[in-house]
């Protein structure tokens, strides 16, 4: 079955919250884009909470912690 070409091509935002949403619902799939748009998510915000973490000192508790709560995330 051929779905909506915006279903294969989303915008950042968009494939963010169809990720969330998806959780929640617990289905769906993630299209190509959404899968990549998702992985530079994680990325970025891993950065921003080691690199906040670094700053004052808890890098590694907050960085574990993440890892932790994305793991699970994606597990589920």
């Amino acid at each position: 079955r051929v779905g909506n070409i915006n279903d294969f091509f989303m915008t950042f935002t968009q494939s963010i919250e169809s990720v969330f949403g998806k959780y929640l619902k617990g289905a769906g799939r993630a299209s190509r884009s959404e899968y990549w748009w998702w992985q530079l998510f994680t990325f970025l915000v891993t950065f921003a909470v080691s690199f906040v973490g670094e700053l004052a000192g808890y890098g590694s508790i907050l960085s574990s912690a993440l890892s932790l709560v994305l793991f699970f995330f994606v597990i589920n």
